[in-house]
């Protein structure tokens, strides 16, 4: 046993402890802040200013929203249904049996990226969703709706995560404030909202970044041997792994999801390599410094391509032959225009499209925050050079002092470091508005930088505010200012900037949430009717038909919900027992009989609603969804089917035979091409379908004037709400986004009323302004049998 008197003999010196003690964690994470607090108000709440919330407990404050929309958000984009959705629902609910080769359609759309032709989706992408879609569900036995509502809770999980990592480093890197603000701006943004379920590359893309970016806020300390301060940088298991870390969350997100969001990840690339970012590097010692920091990523490299490996056994197994969807997109993308091809065959937009889309997701005050983050820097470097901490955590250290002082040294100022940080989004932003073809879903991935960015800039935009009533304060005087203490204003003016940055987040909460609700209340036609369709007409029709699939007080009961009003028929048929309409009963074996017939497949049809189709995974399995003629006339999906199969023997063939959809995913057909042609084949007449999905605007066809409305109707879009051939089911309001504005000669108040109302959720009674949204009737229609 040691004694105490040996205990302090040996214990390190205070002079030495700074340099070869360990140093505590808390220590750690103070001395790595980039920022500072400079006033004295500041540092007398340091308790609250350096609070930052635990990981689990960012988790779960996130968690919330993301399950939210989870629930409730609604699949804006026909990218997202045709391209992801439908084969997720191919591979989870589609029966794989390589026994049957049939022409018969199944139940999934296949866009011409997944025809092998092309090949310019990777499978692996979809496969990675399987547990959340397929296996928890089926083994459950959920109803596949439900797998829908399971993989985006996975998907609200992992983007949670990952949001709660980059919010805890930016608290313990940047300054808790920063992670403060950045965490009230996250919880409510409709853009996050929009992103973080769905079921899309760049969602992948955008969680990946995210994590990335929180380990690549962590210090550096790659290559640390030639720095002469290397004894006290901080070295944790975190810090050891940040480049394969990095690396690796980037490599995901553009391997397996996006690859073109690897673009983000550029700043870190160049810090990486070429900055010191702390560390005091000799300028005899640079290049070799920048060589290690080189040798130093290639672990990271290294692992990355093992997942291009892995990708391209998923994609040949899939496809049939050697193919990487991901290279193949990029090739697509850059060189397809040289033959009239390419994604401009699919819309372009004007520049600004995203700067106006961000300002509706995430309040047009935080998007020009985000923005300005540079010259907001750089004003701070001017004005309050004292906000930014040291040159590196180690900058005051005694080995500097110690050096040759001819000898020059490299590091990085925080201003230096926190530019780099925080210009992913704005080259993000820039890359995305130079391209003529625009979507939504392409700014994804920049989403919590963006959050980032404008909490930093907010935060420096206080400490300036902070700087200019100090000077007013001295313009004043202490005689009248009132107790005439050294951090004192006016009341109001001493608060200011609490009211100030608590307004700023005030605003974008209120006006996220709005945009969420309006999303949600306005535009939930296409789920509603097919959940109508599921829950209520197909049972309806099938105890109707056959009432021994269910027992008398049952058969009873759907009996009297047709005297009901369509919201309460609804609502009540969700409490009477599951109807299963694939059962077939002995006393229901008649040739007439409508269950058989829908047995057989009920067909439901789209017309110029094709886009907003859900997707499989809210219809019943026994029915056939096809497509109408409309006045579109580009490509549409057309249904997976099964082939035989071609290719490989030996060895070569036993690996690709583990893909169990082989006769599927590798079948050719013709029909497909990637100049947005239309396809005729792709349509039925609508005189085959049971049941429609169509969305009347009366108020288009009155706008015109006229009595024969007919003489206005499109040429292949009529009206079928109006046709006797259909009686409309169920019908829900439906935004018309095109017709929602003020009239003409309105004043400048009643135009911005009616923007703001048509794109937020603003319950204004109509006595004070008039009601400028329009809506529709999207319907559930079914066609009524013709008289003999």
């Amino acid at each position: 046993m040691i004694s105490t008197k040996n205990r302090e003999r040996d214990a390190p010196s205070a002079a030495s402890s700074s340099t070869s003690a360990p140093i505590p964690s808390e220590r750690i994470q103070r001395t790595n802040q980039l920022l500072v607090d400079t006033s004295a108000a500041a540092r007398e709440h340091e308790s609250l200013a350096d609070y930052v919330p635990s990981f689990w407990t960012i988790f779960q404050l996130v968690l919330l929203p993301r399950v939210i929309s989870a629930f409730l958000r609604r699949i804006a984009d026909c990218d997202e249904t045709y391209n992801y959705w439908e084969p997720l629902h191919l591979l989870s609910w589609v029966s794989n049996s390589q026994d049957a080769i049939s022409s018969a359609p199944l139940q999934a759309f296949q866009t011409w990226e997944y025809a092998p032709q092309y090949a310019l989706r990777s499978w692996s992408y979809i496969a990675l969703h399987l547990p959340a879609a397929a296996w928890i569900p089926q083994l459950l036995g959920w109803q596949k709706v439900n797998a829908l509502y399971s993989t985006r809770m996975f998907l609200a999980w992992v983007c949670s995560f990952t949001e709660a990592c980059l919010v805890r480093s930016v608290g313990t890197c940047i300054h808790p404030r920063v992670a403060q603000y950045m965490l009230f701006v996250l919880l409510p943004s409709a853009g996050m909202f929009q992103a973080s379920t769905a079921l899309l590359p760049s969602t992948l893309a955008m969680c990946t970044t995210t994590l990335a970016m929180s380990y690549a806020l962590q210090p550096s300390t790659s290559a640390k041997g030639f720095a002469v301060n290397a004894a006290i940088l901080p070295q944790t298991i975190q810090t050891r792994q940040r480049n394969l870390k990095i690396i690796l969350s980037f490599a995901t997100g553009a391997v397996l999801g996006w690859p073109f969001a690897l673009v983000l990840s550029f700043p870190f690339v160049l810090e990486e390599i070429f900055c010191p970012s702390g560390q005091l590097v000799p300028l005899s010692r640079y290049l070799c410094f920048t060589y290690a920091r080189v040798l130093a990523s290639l672990p990271g490299l290294l692992a990355s391509l093992s997942l291009v490996s892995g990708l391209f056994l998923v994609d040949m197994a899939a496809y049939g032959r050697p193919v990487l969807g991901t290279l193949n997109i990029i090739i697509y993308n850059i060189f397809s225009a040289q033959r009239g091809a390419g994604p401009e065959l699919y819309g372009t937009e004007a520049w600004w499209y995203y700067l106006r889309n961000l300002s509706l997701l995430w309040n047009p005050l935080v998007v020009v925050l985000a923005i300005v983050v540079w010259p907001m820097l750089l004003l701070c470097r001017l004005v309050v050079p004292t906000i930014f901490a040291a040159s590196s955590s180690a900058a005051t250290n005694p080995a500097k002092v110690q050096m040759n002082k001819r000898e020059t040294t490299l590091s990085n100022a925080p201003l230096i470091l926190l530019m780099l940080r925080t210009a992913p989004f704005n080259l993000w932003l820039l890359l995305m508005s130079m391209q003529p073809h625009k979507e939504e879903r392409f700014i994804f991935p920049a989403f919590p930088l963006l959050a980032f960015n404008a909490a930093l800039s907010l935060h420096l935009s206080i400490e300036l505010l902070r700087v200019v009533l100090g000077k007013l304060k001295g313009v004043l005087g202490p005689s009248k200012i009132g107790s005439g203490r050294s951090d004192d204003i006016y009341p109001t003016l001493s608060r200011l900037h609490s009211i100030v940055a608590t307004t700023i987040l005030a605003l974008s909460a209120l006006t996220s949430i709005s945009r969420s609700a309006q999303s949600v209340l306005a535009f939930s036609g296409p789920t509603e009717t097919l959940e109508y369709l599921s829950n209520y007409e197909l049972p309806r029709s099938a105890v109707q038909s056959c009432p021994t699939i269910v027992d008398a007080q049952t058969r009873e009961a759907w009996r009297s919900l047709e005297s009901l009003s369509q919201i309460e028929r609804y609502a009540q048929a969700l409490q009477l027992p599951r109807v299963d309409l694939n059962k077939a009963d002995a006393g229901c074996s008649d040739a007439q009989n409508e269950l058989d017939a829908q047995r057989g497949g009920t067909r439901l049809c789209y017309a110029k609603e094709w886009h907003r189709f859900p997707s499989h995974f809210h219809v019943p399995s026994h029915v056939e969804v096809r497509f109408v003629k409309s006045d579109f006339q580009g490509i549409l999906p057309q249904h997976f089917e099964r082939g035989a199969i071609h290719g490989a023997s030996g060895l070569a063939k036993s690996l690709l035979d583990l893909w169990s959809w082989r006769n599927i995913t590798r079948t050719e057909r013709r029909g497909f091409n990637d100049l947005n042609k239309e396809e005729r084949d792709r349509y039925v007449e609508v005189d085959t379908c049971n049941y429609l999905i169509d969305v009347d605007f009366p108020h288009r066809y009155a706008e015109q004037g006229g009595a024969h409305l007919s003489n206005n109707e499109p040429t292949y879009e009529p009206r079928y709400t109006h046709d006797p051939n259909w009686t409309a089911l169920a019908c829900y309001p439906f935004l018309d986004i095109e017709h929602s504005h003020a009239v003409p000669g309105s004043s400048k108040m009643v135009k911005l009323v009616a923007i703001l109302k048509r794109a937020f959720w603003i319950p204004l009674p109509r006595a004070l302004f008039d009601e400028t949204n329009k809506f529709g009737d999207y319907c559930l229609l079914r066609r009524e049998a013709k008289e003999a």
